[in-house]
């Protein structure tokens, strides 16, 4: 221990950190080729259909847990205990659906809540226009991101002589034959990412 100590002591430019890991399949799929493929993919599509930046959407969905985990802060010296109250449960994941524009503008999200049926309460204070589902994990699945689409329609009315573009990444519930149909139907095109680390 001491020798470590004494070691970053002489080093100043040094420290110990921790590893960010990464799956061997997103290092294969984020690479230079998958990359360009994208872009050639990407430019290929702006060129044909002329798309203005009110048009060009990305869409992603992240998982927000309802339980705090606490995590490191900054104390003062001298100071034993350094607390906050947080439920002793595990808590549920919900996944938030949600879309932006070039433009700035936005999409309401769509919220997946792991239960059997809706409450009114949890949507209290979310944003207008915003829908909220039950699944019984709380994940998007094909059928929830046709929901979602369907939406996305409602709101953007794109239509086939004026498309919209939407970029997300390459998850299996964004590529199902019903989706794929719904959107080459109503004017969307779907551009998939590159898988990233």
């Amino acid at each position: 221990m001491r020798a470590r100590t004494a070691f970053l002591e002489r080093h100043l430019q040094l420290s110990i950190r921790k590893l960010e890991v990464t799956s061997l399949s997103r290092a294969i799929g984020f690479n230079c080729g998958q990359e360009n493929i994208f872009f050639d993919v990407y430019q290929n599509i702006l060129t044909a259909h002329d798309y203005s930046s009110i048009r060009i959407w990305n869409m992603d969905e992240t998982g927000i847990t309802n339980v705090q985990i606490p995590s490191k802060i900054v104390a003062r010296k001298g100071v034993r205990y350094v607390g906050r109250m947080t439920s002793g449960e595990r808590g549920k994941l919900v996944t938030v659906l949600y879309a932006n524009s070039a433009a700035g503008l936005y999409i309401p999200p769509m919220f997946l809540y792991p239960r059997k049926r809706m409450a009114e309460g949890l949507m209290a204070n979310a944003p207008s226009g915003s829908i909220g589902v039950c699944t019984y994990t709380g994940w998007t699945d094909g059928t929830m991101f046709l929901k979602w689409l369907e939406d996305f329609t409602t709101i953007t009315k794109p239509f086939p002589h004026e498309k919209h573009l939407i970029i997300l990444y390459g998850h299996n519930s964004h590529k199902t034959l019903a989706v794929i149909e719904y959107a080459g139907t109503n004017g969307i095109e779907l551009v998939t990412l590159p898988l990233h680390p």
